[in-house]
């Protein structure tokens, strides 16, 4: 694989986008052995790839598909590219995969670095151009060719994959750079705004509790003078912060939040009571009372062998327990089963794994990710689609990346 500065080139295939939907399609290129130009803003590929999943790279769900944005379409290419389409694709890179709670795909080795290295070993058999640290500056149409300006040099191709990203997580490379440069050839486009973020949230005396992680029910509450009305609520981790609340429970319901609308989160800890960890994941929201009546019995029960104030020490950490001891046994349970924490904001882009938003896909084909130019192809986090924590924004940029491109390899092979 070569990494050095060619201008003026035409090639067959121009990637826009070294991350999860480039990657794969460059991996089907170089099977298909497609004169290839990859372009990276980034001074390594994959950042964003990397750092997913605590750095373990949950690749894919073996679930059901969880989307928002245009949902219909992420279902719909996921039809085309389903998961089994996906577990072979992998399996083929010599890539041995792990099934975790949720429906979690894990690489065996639990590393990111061994997922990037399978992706970028393929490519390497390949005719692939890699150029690294180069930026897209413009778009355009040169006859029957699409034409790529960047900081560096202009390119020509008669394909021309744009897998961007997002402006989600700057830091890893997030940006508007390829939306910017396709909103003047007239594609429709959803503003950008945080997603799978922290939440911002008055934690009063709970502050204390920095770090401290365990398992609860969490509720999204909108409030509307008196009226509280649930919104979204998820199962899984939370962990409490010097700013708020985190975990993968808190990042599901950062999504529904709207601007200029006042919320509460509402924290059922009767999770952390169970003696088997929960199935985490978003859920239908209910009332936010419904596990009180059980936990009263339940601390009932414990007051025949323990003194009021040791009612909740063994089930809980210590400086938890101490907080949420009331009264009352009755007390005690609204306590543990209705923690209400008012929220200031979301953490913000900076901190988000995705973001909602962007190029809307009504007029991109879901088999082969073509949009209405011919030879111009969208994939990944560029699109107006965001998958739920658990793999599935990977594996709706994984599978994009895939169709495109053989596509393309089909129009070759037909010419």
């Amino acid at each position: 694989m070569t990494r050095h500065l060619q201008k003026n080139n035409q090639y067959t295939l121009i990637i826009i986008g070294g991350g999860a939907s480039g990657l794969a399609a460059s991996c089907i290129a170089a099977e298909n052995n497609i004169k290839t130009l990859l372009i990276e803003k980034n001074n390594k590929l994959g950042k964003k790839l990397l750092a997913t999943g605590n750095g373990r790279c949950n690749i894919l769900n073996s679930g059901k598909p969880l989307y928002f944005g245009d949902k219909a379409f992420a279902e719909d290419v996921l039809k085309h590219c389903n998961f089994n389409r996906l577990t072979t694709f992998f399996e083929k890179l010599g890539l041995v995969l792990r099934q975790e709670d949720g429906g979690r795909i894990y690489p065996a080795a639990n590393r990111s670095d061994v997922v990037l290295g399978c992706l970028v070993r393929k490519a390497e058999n390949g005719p692939i151009t890699i150029q690294l640290d180069e930026s897209l500056v413009q778009i355009s149409k040169s006859g029957d060719l699409w034409q790529v300006k960047t900081d560096k040099g202009i390119y020509t191709c008669n394909y021309l994959l744009v897998a961007g990203g997002s402006t989600a997580s700057p830091k890893l490379g997030g940006s508007a750079t390829a939306v910017d440069c396709l909103l003047p050839l007239g594609f429709k486009f959803a503003p950008f705004k945080p997603a799978l973020c922290p939440i911002e949230c008055k934690l009063g005396k709970f502050k204390s509790l920095k770090g401290l992680r365990l398992f609860a029910i969490c509720t999204l509450l909108e409030i509307n003078g008196n009226k509280k009305t649930a919104r979204a609520a998820s199962v899984g981790e939370v962990l409490f912060t010097e700013y708020g609340l985190s975990g993968v429970c808190i990042m599901q319901l950062a999504g529904f939040v709207e601007q200029e609308k006042n919320y509460e989160i509402c924290l059922d800890l009767s999770p952390s009571l169970e003696s088997t960890a929960p199935q985490m994941g978003l859920i239908n929201p209910e009332s936010i009372d419904k596990n009180t009546t059980f936990i009263e019995r339940l601390l009932n029960k414990r007051s025949a062998f323990l003194e009021p104030d040791e009612l909740l020490f063994g089930a809980l950490p210590n400086n938890l327990a101490k907080l949420l001891l009331g009264k009352s046994i009755k007390q005690t349970a609204i306590n543990l089963t209705q923690l209400h924490f008012p929220v200031l904001s979301l953490r913000g882009i900076d901190f988000s794994q995705a973001a909602k938003g962007g190029i809307k896909t009504q007029n991109i084909n879901p088999a082969t990710m073509e949009s209405y130019y011919k030879n111009l192809y969208l994939a990944g986090e560029i699109l107006n689609v965001l998958g739920d924590c658990g793999g599935y924004n990977l594996m709706f940029a994984f599978a994009g990346g895939i169709l495109a491109a053989e596509d393309i390899a089909r129009k070759i092979k037909d010419q």
